[in-house]
């Protein structure tokens, strides 16, 4: 895709594209998030959508943002939990982990903390299956590459992107002790139901 829209949709195959909901802090939401292909899109703010919709009632559930996952309020297992819920069989979750630009000077306590805020794992104890997570490289609006994030993939790209950078042994080196944060600032994790 050429503008970079729904661009993760080619990592997931939605057995149903009825009807997805993204989940803001606010109303508003990027379109880019799901970007076509569903018959129906509602946006909500997160602390709304436990109440407004039913169990198995969607086919797709985004968060643009999984610092809404961490707000008061709630425990981000019990949020996941409840969009767990909220999704049918076969169902996928999108999330956006991002170091913010607050945090752009990528230092270790932005990476440890991106860490401690990692979905998977939480995804995976919560009974989702088929978990993925990758990188992407620009932004998530209009991604240029979107790399598995495992160690190996990482230093893989890295090398088929800069053959001969006399730096990329510095990045190579992060990326297999698990510091990708450190060099790459988002990333996309896929769960399905």
């Amino acid at each position: 895709m050429e503008d970079g829209l729904g661009n993760w949709q080619w990592l997931v195959q939605v057995p149903n594209a009825g009807d997805a909901m993204v989940l803001t802090a606010t109303q508003d939401s990027p379109d880019w998030v799901i970007a076509g292909g569903f018959a129906r899109v509602s946006r909500r703010n997160i602390d709304d959508a436990w109440s407004t919709a039913g169990a198995g009632a969607f086919d797709c559930v985004a968060v643009p943002d999984a610092d809404v996952l961490f707000a008061p309020g709630g425990s981000a297992e019990s949020r996941l939990a409840e969009v767990r819920r909220l999704l049918r069989p076969d169902g996928c979750y999108i999330g956006i982990e991002a170091i913010h630009p607050s945090e752009a000077s990528r230092s270790l306590r932005a990476v440890l903390r991106a860490r401690r805020r990692s979905q998977a794992p939480r995804l995976r104890r919560l009974g989702f299956r088929d978990v993925h997570s990758y990188f992407v490289v620009q932004s998530p609006a209009a991604p240029r590459h979107i790399v598995p994030s495992t160690p190996a993939a990482l230093v893989a790209w890295d090398a088929a992107m800069s053959p001969g950078d006399e730096r990329s042994w510095q990045r190579r080196l992060l990326y297999r002790l698990g510091l990708a944060a450190l060099v790459l600032r988002n990333r996309l994790v896929i769960a399905r139901r």
